[in-house]
């Protein structure tokens, strides 16, 4: 990322997720749910 402000770093973060979400509808997976299941991941290890 090249971004150099605040705005920028926010279209690329957005650009990136974006991209993401496509790779997981790509590979036929559902991106809110591997999302979820990483978050409950996440709480379990930081004891959330």
């Amino acid at each position: 990322m090249r971004a150099t402000n605040e705005k920028e770093l926010a279209a690329e973060l957005g650009a990136l997720f974006f991209a993401l979400v496509n790779l997981a509808r790509w590979k036929k997976m559902a991106a809110e749910s591997v999302l979820r299941k990483t978050n409950k991941k996440f709480k379990k290890r930081f004891g959330l």
